[in-house]
């Protein structure tokens, strides 16, 4: 079992290039021929933020159209391409572009506590990594139109509606969902599981459709990245 930890709590693991540090990672651990299993986590109060949300740095102007179709679709990639069963545990929220990342998964587990929030419209660019897909496969067309209008599901909804598999309650300085992750890992592992990810369902849709409409959000997303409501979102965020 391989488990990557996102680990720059001082930036709710939203460090400039986490993601694509995280999709190499993947890329690795998926031509290991002696892991059997992946476990995605993070250290902190937070999952995983989109890097563009923390990050002073962020160029829009370097990342518009093909640049940020290329990186986007990279990081997801790592996702669809994964050629092993990978588990979600969640130490807390997860927001964007990370919290869709979670509906390629074969399981997602999180803390009570944990939210998953997929702001595009907050942050003026269109939704990517699939969610157009996933989010009315996994929970239902009206659920998924909600959350894509800011309706920000906690994680026992979460799991009421598709999203999360499991919750579980920690007190002070345990982690019960990275070893609820880590014994689900390890049994698959011990089975012999296969790659299942959770929106496949009785869809007869492959992997090569899943990266073709990647690549078309992230085209739209692309343009979004130098639109005025983006633009703006940004002001806002960093309080300019």
């Amino acid at each position: 079992i391989v488990v990557l930890t996102l680990n720059r709590p001082h930036v709710f693991n939203g460090a400039f290039g986490m993601e694509m540090a995280l999709a190499e990672s993947m890329n690795v651990v998926a031509e290991e021929s002696e892991t059997r299993a992946c476990v995605v986590t993070g250290r902190g109060r937070v999952y995983h933020v989109a890097e563009h949300r923390n990050n002073r740095e962020f160029d829009p102007v370097k990342r518009r159209h093909a640049s940020t179709r290329d990186y986007l679709v990279h990081y997801f990639n790592a996702f669809i391409n994964f050629s092993k069963p990978v588990v979600a545990a969640l130490n807390g929220s997860a927001y964007g572009g990370a919290a869709t990342s979670t509906s390629h998964c074969d399981h997602v587990i999180a803390i009570e506590e944990a939210e998953l929030s997929f702001p595009f419209k907050r942050w003026g660019v269109v939704a990517e990594g699939n969610s157009t897909v996933h989010l009315a496969r996994l929970s239902g067309q009206a659920r998924a139109a909600r959350m894509l209008r800011g309706w920000i599901p906690q994680a026992v909804e979460a799991q009421g509606i598709g999203l999360i598999d499991r919750c579980t309650t920690e007190v002070s300085g345990s982690s019960n969902y990275l070893d609820a992750a880590l014994a689900l890992a390890t049994k698959w592992a011990t089975d012999g599981r296969t790659r299942t990810p959770r929106t496949i369902g009785d869809s007869s849709e492959t992997s090569e459709d899943y990266r073709c409409t990647n690549g078309c959000e992230e085209d739209a997303l692309g343009l979004s990245f130098i639109g005025k409501p983006y633009l703006a979102s940004q002001v806002s965020f960093f309080g300019a």
